[in-house]
């Protein structure tokens, strides 16, 4: 973390800092161990802050069909416990990338006290998302599909299709309906 001389006092200021951790917690994302990574680089980050005693605060979304705010930008020093909370914490059904990109950019455009050059998003996933958002709306979802599953039939049996749920736009979902 950057410190800058102050000329006219001749002291340092500790620069203020804003990361928000933007976390796929698919099942996909923790069998490659990527979660693990997150919560190795809060600890250094936490041990950074402690020992150079700088102003960090981080927050924490974890997306499924939707983003969710775990943890509002909170003090790393004084707020390391329920940010590692926030971050081993666990949402399902459902990946929409989008949509944690959209409420992690909410939390640090939030934050005014903060240069804008000094605000990071770190964002943790393995890269297969198959919903998104509109409007910078992070609370609602879209999919490629349309109609309810449970509903619709197979047009070369006439029946129902065998396994129709809704598996929210997922790559699963191919057993539940027709696409057009």
């Amino acid at each position: 973390f950057p410190t800058r001389r102050s000329s006219d006092l001749g002291v340092d200021d500790n620069l203020a800092s804003d990361i928000v951790f933007v976390l796929d917690k698919s099942g996909a994302s923790d069998q490659t161990g990527i979660n693990q990574k997150a919560m190795e680089f809060l600890d250094n980050l936490h041990k950074q802050a402690i020992d150079k005693g700088v102003n960090v605060k981080v927050g924490v979304v974890l997306f499924n069909r939707i983003g969710n705010i775990k943890r509002n930008l909170t003090d790393i020093g004084t707020g390391y416990d329920d940010i590692k909370k926030a971050m081993t914490s666990s949402v399902s059904m459902g990946t929409n990338l989008h949509s944690g990109l959209l409420a992690g950019n909410k939390l640090l455009d939030e934050d005014t006290s903060v240069l804008n050059s000094r605000k990071h998003l770190v964002l943790i996933t393995d890269g297969a998302t198959y919903l998104y958002s509109k409007n910078n709306d992070y609370t609602t979802s879209y999919t490629k599909s349309f109609g309810d599953p449970t509903k619709q039939i197979n047009p070369a049996t006439g029946n129902p299709f065998k396994n129709s749920s809704d598996k929210k736009g997922g790559i699963w979902e191919y057993q539940s309906r027709e696409y057009n």
